[in-house]
């Protein structure tokens, strides 16, 4: 009965928009995780999803290589259709990974460096406590 109680409570919680639940447990038993660190998790997942696929990988090198350059010669470079092009610098831009700044009728890319320098020190970060275990 008290698991019943507990259960409930959390329940109303959720619909209050306290918690939500992030996922079920082997046990069924739901993990729940706050607002806040919900929204982190989405932009993480935004970061990482942005930076894996070969396309945006190719991408993201293409654009370090010019420093600065343009939808146009993105996908004429890489050969690749210009909505494949356009659709994957949105997910770039989005991530905050690429800038845009316009200029006339042209918008041009770049690496935003601030925060790729982030990802890979954090990247590092991981990847030390990782080869520590």
């Amino acid at each position: 009965m008290q698991d019943g109680f507990i259960f409930d409570k959390l329940i109303a919680m959720i619909e209050e928009g306290k918690y939500w639940p992030l996922h079920f447990t082997s046990e069924t038993r739901p993990k729940f995780i706050t607002p806040k660190q919900y929204s982190s998790t989405l932009k993480v997942h935004r970061i990482f999803r942005a930076l894996q696929g070969d396309q945006r990988s190719r991408m993201i090198k293409f654009i370090i290589e010019k420093e600065e350059t343009n939808v146009t010669t993105i996908y004429s470079q890489l050969k690749i259709a210009q909505p494949v092009a356009s659709r994957e610098l949105k997910t770039l831009r989005e991530s905050k990974i690429v800038k845009s700044r316009r200029v006339g009728k042209q918008v041009l890319y770049s690496i935003n460096w601030s925060v790729l320098d982030k990802l890979i020190k954090k990247a590092e970060e991981i990847l030390s406590c990782v080869e520590q275990e």
